[in-house]
């Protein structure tokens, strides 16, 4: 409930004689917002969240973690056995998120197969020591409608306030790590580092290239027989 007093009535001499107290129920507010927090699927909480604690986490003295997850072989899932058994499976990563986390921070679902752990107070050290169990956790398979089904993670780390002073920077700092480790075989994490940007801009203005010398034939092919 919230309360409202509002002075009402005074007397000559100015004091305060009678008041009107207003009361309003707001639960149907609240268990609204709480809903708005909330992944349907999964029941992780969501980006509407973590962006409601973006200020929060990144104002204080504590050093703050934030890993990016991104599960492998969900959308295969998806296209080879149907949506059903894919969002059972994602159902199955949240509950194992949650089993790593334990009490001490919340997993997020950012969308798709990527998650999301912000971790106040968690140095470089804490922050691999997670991803290491994560990694180990999600070797063994899922049993999911009598199918054994595989998810192997690839996990970007960057640290407040080494990567970023706010919290859009680290997710995308992380998200550039996450990337990283994808292209060094998966089920791995990277740390972020300023050269990852290079890069990544290295590699799109390549593509751009290439896309550009393709639309307008400057590629020659050359044939040896060996």
């Amino acid at each position: 409930y919230s309360l409202q007093v509002v002075p009402q009535h005074r007397d000559e001499q100015g004091r305060l004689e009678s008041v009107v107290v207003a009361t309003h129920n707001i639960s149907m507010v609240k268990h609204a917002e709480e809903l708005s927090y909330q992944d349907k699927l999964t029941g992780l909480r969501n980006r509407n969240y973590l962006e409601s604690r973006g200020d929060s986490l990144v104002n204080e003295d504590l050093p703050v973690s934030v890993i990016m997850v991104d599960c492998n072989y969900l959308k295969r899932t998806n296209d080879i056995y149907g949506h059903e058994m894919g969002d059972e499976l994602l159902r199955r990563t949240a509950s194992v998120l949650r089993r790593v986390a334990g009490a001490d921070y919340l997993p997020m679902r950012l969308g798709g197969d990527e998650f999301i752990f912000a971790m106040p107070g968690f140095h470089s050290a804490a922050a691999a020591d997670v991803a290491r169990r994560l990694i180990d956790v999600f070797s063994r398979p899922f049993e999911v409608g009598g199918h054994e089904l595989t998810v192997t993670p690839s996990l970007g780390i960057s640290i407040y306030p080494h990567d970023g002073y706010d919290l859009e920077t680290l997710l995308r700092n992380a998200d550039t790590a996450m990337y990283q480790a994808k292209e060094i075989g998966r089920n791995a994490f990277q740390f972020y580092s300023s050269e990852m940007n290079s890069k990544s801009l290295d590699r799109l203005l390549m593509e751009s290239n290439l896309r550009r010398a393709l639309n307008q034939n400057e590629f020659v092919l050359h044939y040896q027989p060996l």
